[in-house]
Protein backbone atom coordinates (compact mmCIF):
# COMPACT_ATOMS: atom_id res chain seq x y z
CA UNK A 1 0.00 0.00 0.00
CA UNK A 2 1.22 3.48 -0.81
CA UNK A 3 1.18 6.54 1.49
CA UNK A 4 2.06 10.22 1.29
CA UNK A 5 4.24 12.16 3.71
CA UNK A 6 5.59 15.68 3.91
CA UNK A 7 9.18 15.97 2.68
CA UNK A 8 11.68 15.99 5.54
CA UNK A 9 15.48 16.09 5.86
CA UNK A 10 15.53 12.29 6.24
CA UNK A 11 14.02 11.92 2.74
CA UNK A 12 17.04 13.25 0.84
CA UNK A 13 18.06 10.01 -0.87
CA UNK A 14 14.58 9.10 -2.12
CA UNK A 15 13.82 12.60 -3.37
CA UNK A 16 17.17 12.95 -5.13
CA UNK A 17 16.59 9.61 -6.86
CA UNK A 18 13.42 11.08 -8.38
CA UNK A 19 15.33 14.11 -9.64
CA UNK A 20 18.02 11.89 -11.24
CA UNK A 21 15.52 9.72 -13.14
CA UNK A 22 15.79 10.77 -16.82
CA UNK A 23 12.52 9.14 -17.88
CA UNK A 24 10.63 10.73 -15.00
CA UNK A 25 12.20 14.13 -15.64
CA UNK A 26 11.25 14.03 -19.30
CA UNK A 27 7.65 13.09 -18.49
CA UNK A 28 7.37 15.76 -15.78
CA UNK A 29 8.92 18.49 -17.91
CA UNK A 30 12.24 19.14 -16.17
CA UNK A 31 15.88 18.27 -16.78
CA UNK A 32 17.23 15.32 -14.79
CA UNK A 33 20.08 16.22 -12.47
CA UNK A 34 23.06 13.94 -11.99
CA UNK A 35 25.45 16.37 -10.29
CA UNK A 36 25.65 15.55 -6.55
CA UNK A 37 26.22 19.16 -5.47
CA UNK A 38 23.29 20.43 -7.54
CA UNK A 39 21.07 17.65 -6.17
CA UNK A 40 22.00 18.65 -2.61
CA UNK A 41 21.29 22.31 -3.34
CA UNK A 42 17.94 21.57 -4.96
CA UNK A 43 16.89 19.26 -2.13
CA UNK A 44 17.70 21.90 0.52
CA UNK A 45 15.98 24.61 -1.52
CA UNK A 46 12.87 22.45 -1.96
CA UNK A 47 12.83 21.62 1.73
CA UNK A 48 13.09 25.31 2.69
CA UNK A 49 10.93 26.96 0.04
CA UNK A 50 8.31 24.49 -1.18
CA UNK A 51 5.67 22.31 0.40
CA UNK A 52 6.33 18.85 -0.99
CA UNK A 53 4.69 15.51 -0.31
CA UNK A 54 6.35 12.24 -1.23
CA UNK A 55 4.44 9.24 -2.49
CA UNK A 56 5.86 6.13 -0.84
CA UNK A 57 5.32 2.46 -1.61
CA UNK A 58 6.82 0.05 0.94
CA UNK A 59 8.84 3.00 2.29
CA UNK A 60 10.38 3.63 -1.15
CA UNK A 61 9.85 7.01 -2.84
CA UNK A 62 7.94 6.55 -6.10
CA UNK A 63 6.68 10.09 -6.72
CA UNK A 64 6.03 13.55 -5.34
CA UNK A 65 3.54 16.39 -5.31
CA UNK A 66 4.95 19.90 -4.78
CA UNK A 67 3.45 23.31 -4.12
CA UNK A 68 5.91 26.10 -5.02
CA UNK A 69 5.28 29.80 -4.48
CA UNK A 70 4.99 31.41 -7.92
CA UNK A 71 7.67 33.88 -9.00
CA UNK A 72 5.15 36.74 -8.90
CA UNK A 73 3.88 35.66 -5.44
CA UNK A 74 0.28 35.40 -6.68
CA UNK A 75 -0.18 31.74 -5.82
CA UNK A 76 1.40 28.31 -5.80
CA UNK A 77 2.40 26.24 -8.78
CA UNK A 78 1.54 22.58 -8.35
CA UNK A 79 3.81 19.95 -9.83
CA UNK A 80 3.63 16.21 -9.55
CA UNK A 81 5.51 13.18 -10.80
CA UNK A 82 5.26 9.44 -10.53
CA UNK A 83 7.76 6.82 -11.68
CA UNK A 84 6.80 5.16 -14.97
CA UNK A 85 6.10 1.68 -13.58
CA UNK A 86 3.51 3.08 -11.12
CA UNK A 87 1.50 5.18 -13.58
CA UNK A 88 -2.05 4.34 -14.66
CA UNK A 89 -2.73 2.37 -11.47
CA UNK A 90 -4.80 5.07 -9.76
CA UNK A 91 -2.02 6.07 -7.35
CA UNK A 92 -1.77 9.72 -8.39
CA UNK A 93 -5.55 9.95 -8.77
CA UNK A 94 -5.82 9.11 -5.05
CA UNK A 95 -2.62 10.75 -3.78
CA UNK A 96 -3.21 14.16 -5.39
CA UNK A 97 -6.40 15.01 -3.43
CA UNK A 98 -4.74 13.86 -0.20
CA UNK A 99 -1.76 16.14 -0.77
CA UNK A 100 -4.12 18.95 -1.76
CA UNK A 101 -6.04 18.55 1.49
CA UNK A 102 -2.81 18.49 3.53
CA UNK A 103 -1.62 21.65 1.73
CA UNK A 104 -4.97 23.34 2.39
CA UNK A 105 -4.44 22.80 6.14
CA UNK A 106 -1.23 24.87 5.84
CA UNK A 107 -2.47 27.48 3.33
CA UNK A 108 -6.29 27.60 3.49
CA UNK A 109 -6.60 30.70 1.29
CA UNK A 110 -4.36 30.14 -1.73
CA UNK A 111 -4.55 30.21 -5.50
CA UNK A 112 -3.10 27.13 -7.16
CA UNK A 113 -1.84 26.80 -10.74
CA UNK A 114 -0.74 23.73 -12.69
CA UNK A 115 0.83 23.63 -16.15
CA UNK A 116 0.04 20.63 -18.35
CA UNK A 117 0.87 19.73 -21.93
CA UNK A 118 -2.35 19.91 -23.95
CA UNK A 119 -2.12 16.21 -24.91
CA UNK A 120 -1.58 14.95 -21.35
CA UNK A 121 -5.13 13.77 -20.77
CA UNK A 122 -4.22 11.80 -17.65
CA UNK A 123 -2.82 14.87 -15.83
CA UNK A 124 -5.73 17.00 -17.01
CA UNK A 125 -8.13 14.44 -15.53
CA UNK A 126 -6.21 14.48 -12.20
CA UNK A 127 -6.64 18.27 -12.05
CA UNK A 128 -10.25 18.23 -13.21
CA UNK A 129 -11.15 15.64 -10.56
CA UNK A 130 -9.78 18.07 -7.95
CA UNK A 131 -11.87 21.00 -9.30
CA UNK A 132 -9.07 22.77 -11.17
CA UNK A 133 -10.43 24.78 -14.09
CA UNK A 134 -8.70 25.62 -17.37
CA UNK A 135 -7.41 29.18 -16.91
CA UNK A 136 -5.50 29.82 -20.15
CA UNK A 137 -3.20 28.34 -22.78
CA UNK A 138 0.36 29.35 -23.60
CA UNK A 139 2.78 28.40 -26.34
CA UNK A 140 6.10 27.35 -24.77
CA UNK A 141 8.86 25.95 -26.98
CA UNK A 142 6.32 25.54 -29.81
CA UNK A 143 4.06 23.38 -27.62
CA UNK A 144 0.63 24.22 -26.24
CA UNK A 145 0.67 24.28 -22.45
CA UNK A 146 -2.61 24.54 -20.57
CA UNK A 147 -2.68 26.32 -17.23
CA UNK A 148 -5.25 25.15 -14.72
CA UNK A 149 -6.28 27.12 -11.64
CA UNK A 150 -8.02 26.43 -8.35
CA UNK A 151 -8.94 28.83 -5.56
CA UNK A 152 -8.75 27.34 -2.06
CA UNK A 153 -11.26 28.72 0.43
Amino acid sequence: MWTIKKLAMTDAEGYKNLLKDYELANAAGFVAIDNAIMLDMLFVSTLKNDITYLILLNQQTIGSISFSLSLDFTGYEVGYMLKQQYRHQGIMRQAFPRALEAFKQLRPMATLFAKVHEKNSYSKRILSNSSFMLYKQQIINQQVIEIYQKELQ
